[in-house]
């Protein structure tokens, strides 16, 4: 009988490979956890829940806590702001009663801690055909956690869009004035596409844009590879005319204020499912195959070094 020398080349290279095929898949699969976890590489987006505007109001401006859980949209018709709790956004829900703000809101921005919305409100009396009756605008703070107005402040006739930051210690909001024109009869000239909204977000790794036609009712994403050059992914279908667009990677969503049809269209990111992007198997499973050709190789080759004893 020959005896069995353990360490031969061929004992060494089986024990090698199945030492690299458990540890490549372990670590493949880690990674693929690792990534799940943290939201992973988003390639495109899909439809996932629409939340409908109480009493046929409409959903103008949308904008989120920082924690996206809670949405604020503006409803230029009931003169209100409402809010929207985000917790479940697979079953988005209306929070309280909707806020009355003394006029018409044209925008809204959450403050940075998340208690508060600042709302630009639109006094003015603006009716096509009729001379209008021009009043200060007004900056509103909401209280979102009690629904309710807790301040306000005069600014300038016609107040539009609106940005709040925390700059030394102090809640600062930049209020645009849009001095909105007069209609004094509308022509009815179709307006094309009508670029309403624009709003990007890093999702995952990947930089998207998101570019929303209010006329056309659609969103187009493109993925930013490069400022110049960037590529388009696909087009999402919201509610009717869309405005308002708000991007809440921290959740891996989008949320659009759609107008007309009194929505708030919420969509959720879809995670890229292999390497390339190309339609292959997602990580895990390469993982695993890896793996077991590692294993394979490492099975022929202590067969071979057994037959090679018996001869």
């Amino acid at each position: 009988m020959r005896k069995r020398v353990w360490g031969s080349r061929s004992e060494g290279w089986m024990f090698w490979s199945m030492t690299v095929a458990v540890a490549l898949a372990m670590s493949l699969i880690s990674s693929t956890a690792a990534e799940a976890q943290d939201g992973g590489p988003v390639g495109s987006f899909s439809p996932l829940s629409t939340f409908e505007v109480p009493g046929e109001g409409v959903a103008e401006i949308v904008d989120a806590t920082p924690d996206g859980g809670t949405l604020v949209y503006t409803d230029s018709d009931g003169g209100t702001v409402g809010i929207v709790d985000l917790s479940d956004p697979a079953e988005p829900s209306l929070v309280g009663e909707p806020v009355l703000v003394d006029g018409t809101p044209t925008s809204v921005s959450v403050s940075p801690d998340g208690t508060l919305a600042l709302v630009a409100v639109q006094t003015s009396t603006l009716e096509e055909g009729e001379a209008p009756e021009i009043t200060p605008g007004l900056l509103v703070a909401v209280d979102i956690a009690n629904q309710e107005v807790v301040g306000s402040v005069e600014i300038g006739a016609g107040p539009d869009s609106l940005a709040v930051e925390e700059i030394g210690g102090e809640l600062v909001a930049v209020v645009a004035i849009e001095n909105e024109p007069v209609v004094v009869d509308n022509d009815g000239k179709e307006k094309g596409t009508e670029i309403e909204g624009v709003e990007s977000g890093v999702f995952g790794d990947t930089e998207f844009l998101f570019v929303g036609s209010e006329a056309g009712s659609f969103v187009a994403v493109y993925n930013l590879l490069g400022a110049a050059e960037p590529e388009f992914v696909q087009i999402l279908t919201t509610g009717e005319a869309p405005e308002g667009l708000r991007a809440i990677p921290e959740r891996n969503l989008l949320v659009t204020a759609d107008e007309d049809s009194g929505t708030i269209s919420i969509f959720e990111g879809v995670l890229v499912e292999d390497l390339t992007g190309t339609g292959g198997p997602p990580l895990a499973t390469t993982a695993v195959l890896v793996a077991a050709l590692f294993l394979v190789s490492a099975i022929l080759a202590t067969l071979v070094a057994a037959s090679r004893r018996v001869s």
